[in-house]
């Protein structure tokens, strides 16, 4: 008997080691997160309140975690290159950067992590004019390290929470 539970127990550790580190190989190394809400605000108000950073903080979900952080935003408004970065004790610290916007339509993110954990991701916001009203759909694509890749199968779970909140102020913000 004791004999079974010390192959058993050698095989769960044998199993442990196999998925953390062959398991990676198996999963995938990029990860997206999409969301999408349909505004009752016309696309240049959704438009002005995404592609410019002095009022991303007017809607995005983030900031609520820590109200303290220090922010800092530089560049002109709804141009290549502005860039937003934020640093805290409880949300890391980071930036955004327009890396492309088409007004009315799209505004591109590169984003960069530095702490806890450097990364680096792309955010993206498309506008669809409705005739008066706007469906906007955020998207989140990245690539994850190898031991990363564990994190990429929950991303979705993680992250989609705070892109439903953050579309939610949006569509307070842009209805008002």
């Amino acid at each position: 008997m004791l004999k079974k539970m010390m192959w058993a127990l050698l095989g769960l550790v044998a199993l442990a080691l196999v998925v953390a580190g062959v398991g990676p190989l198996f999963l995938p190394k990029s990860y997206s997160v999409s969301r999408s809400l349909d505004l009752a605000a016309p696309v240049a108000k959704v438009y002005a309140a995404v592609g410019d950073f002095q009022k991303f903080n007017l809607w995005q979900p983030w900031i609520r975690y820590e109200p303290s952080a220090s922010q800092t935003v530089s560049g002109k408004p709804f141009t290549v290159g502005a860039r937003y970065a934020w640093e805290g004790k409880r949300i890391g610290s980071g930036s955004m950067t327009i890396r492309e916007i088409k007004e009315n339509a799209l505004v591109v993110h590169d984003l960069e992590f530095t702490s806890p954990q450097a990364s680096k991701a792309v955010s993206r916001f498309d506008m669809k004019d409705l005739g008066g009203a706007t469906r906007i759909t955020w998207t989140l694509t990245g690539e994850s390290a190898y031991l990363g890749r564990w994190f990429g199968l929950m991303m979705d779970r993680m992250m989609g929470n705070d892109f439903e909140s953050g579309l939610q102020n949006l569509k307070a913000f842009a209805e008002k």
